[in-house]
């Protein structure tokens, strides 16, 4: 039976991950190359004090003045020996700001439906997302929400997933990827020196 071809990037990893499988099966010596992923920049950064820049998710605290402050946001990071230093942006143009409020409002639904057993917010949610109310009314939004809550259609049972459900969600917290570095305090340059990616998420999460 024939099935459809990988893509290209899969057949490169594959055979990248045999390689060194097979190099390290033999003790042969292997070639550490640099890479622009952010997790072994920072780990260097914070080991070898060798400072540089990256754009990390972290909490608001002060960085972005017309976001709310329960909100993670992207923006410029200095890291050193001190660990993850946000770069406070000031505020972002006002159409910016609304925008982002908006998604970081339909977020916020979703995640107190899971911390509040409130399945009424998921719907909430997908009436209060700018894609999902320009094109469906709201009849047609709660009926879809019904379809994906009924039996079958929710995500695989807990024993597929190892680990899922060991976090308890409690108000406040941090989503978990602006958990798991140092934060220091840090003012950086001024504010319109500072070039800034937002992408709010929630503080709240459902592990």
């Amino acid at each position: 039976m024939g099935g459809r071809r990988p893509p290209e990037i899969v057949d490169e990893n594959v055979a990248a991950y045999e390689k060194t499988r097979d190099a390290l099966t033999v003790g042969a010596p292997i070639t550490v190359e640099g890479t622009m992923e952010y997790a072994p920049q920072i780990i260097h950064s914070m080991v070898t004090g060798t400072p540089r820049t990256v754009y990390g998710n972290v909490p608001n605290r002060a960085l972005i003045d017309n976001l709310p402050t329960h909100g993670v946001v992207e923006v410029p990071c200095l890291v050193d020996s001190l660990g993850v230093q946000p770069t406070r942006v000031g505020s972002l143009p006002p159409q910016l700001a609304a925008l982002n409020r908006t998604y970081l409002s339909a977020n916020d639904l979703v995640v107190r439906a899971a911390i509040e057993n409130e399945p009424r917010h998921i719907k909430h949610a997908a009436m209060t997302d700018p894609a999902t109310a320009s094109t469906l009314p709201v009849e047609d939004i709660w009926r879809l929400c019904d379809d994906m809550d009924r039996p079958g259609a929710r995500e695989p049972p807990a024993e597929a997933c190892p680990g899922r459900g060991a976090v308890q969600p409690q108000e406040g917290d941090f989503h978990e990827a602006a958990r798991c570095l140092p934060l220091t305090g840090w003012d950086g340059p001024s504010d319109s020196a500072v070039p800034c990616r937002v992408r709010l998420h929630t503080q709240r999460h459902s592990g």
